[in-house]
This record gives C-alpha cells, sequence and structure tokens, in this order.
C-alpha cells in the first residue's frame, strides 16, 4: 500500500485515493513529498518526490490545434483531430456557429470523446468559418475559432 504522509502546499490540499495509491491534487507544486510503501510482512520503503500539477483548476480547455485549420482540396479525402483537457471529461464535439465545407462533419472520439474529429471528402470549392465547441461530461463548455480553405 503507498500512503502520502506530508507534504507542503500554499494551495489548498485534497487527496484523491485511487485504488491503494493516494495522490495529492493542489494548485501548485508540491515540495517535498514523502511517499511510504509496505509490502505487507512489515518491510517499508520511502521515498520523496515533487509534483506540478499543470491545469490545476481543472478548467476546460482545448489544447490542440493552436490554429484552425489546413486548407483541402475538393474530392480528397479530409481529417483534423482536437483535443481537450480538464472540466469533467467524456467531451462531446459539435459546431458552435458557422458551418463546415459541405461534405466534412464534426464528430467525438473514443472512449471518452478525444480526439474531436473533423473528417470527409470536401465537395465544394471556398473559405468556410466555424467554431468548434467542445462540451464536457458536467456541462461545461469552451469553444475555438476556426476556418478551412477548400480548393
Amino acid at each position: 500500500m503507498t500512503r502520502i504522509s506530508r507534504y507542503k502546499s500554499g494551495a489548498t490540499r485534497r487527496l484523491l485515493f485511487v485504488g491503494l495509491l493516494a495522490i495529492a491534487l493542489v494548485a501548485s507544486a508540491l515540495t517535498p513529498a514523502l511517499a511510504e510503501s509496505s509490502d505487507g510482512a512489515g518491510n517499508t520503503a520511502q521515498n520523496s518526490f515533487a509534483v506540478t500539477i499543470s491545469n490545476p483548476n481543472n478548467k476546460l480547455e482545448i489544447t490542440f490545434p493552436t490554429s484552425c485549420c489546413p486548407d483541402g482540396t475538393v474530392g480528397t479525402s479530409y481529417s483534423q483531430a482536437f483535443y481537450a483537457n480538464g472540466g469533467g471529461g467524456f467531451y462531446h464535439w459539435s459546431i458552435a456557429k458557422g458551418q463546415l465545407p459541405p461534405g466534412l462533419q464534426i464528430t467525438s472520439g473514443y472512449p471518452n470523446g478525444n480526439p474531436g474529429l473533423i473528417s470527409g471528402t470536401p465537395t465544394t470549392a471556398g473559405t468556410f468559418g466555424f467554431a468548434v465547441r467542445v462540451t464536457s461530461f458536467d456541462g461545461e463548455q469552451v469553444a475555438m475559432n476556426g476556418k478551412i480553405t477548400i480548393h
């Protein structure tokens, strides 16, 4: 069994128990921390470590791509993936405003909606503006503007 016996942080502290492993969740870095492991026969090991949380408030965000989207060609297969982080997980992707080029659609990936994917075969040339929206299981939403030019 592994347990975190002490840690220091200026932020609010919570422990998340995953099986027999306890993970400290905070809004900053933990330094130092001491983990103890026991094998049930009285043998114990200790190790110090530091943990940094990169999205401390677990705010929903679209993490890839940084800009959207590459050009495409009429009659040629097109694919662009989107990834999300934070929120309640289990993401649903949609178009919040505007429209995708005819022949393209957005879908939620497997197993938890990551990645979202714009894919298909465009049928019409032009420049199409839209906003990609991701909604997490807990109802949090965030959108990212994009455009696709089809030649």
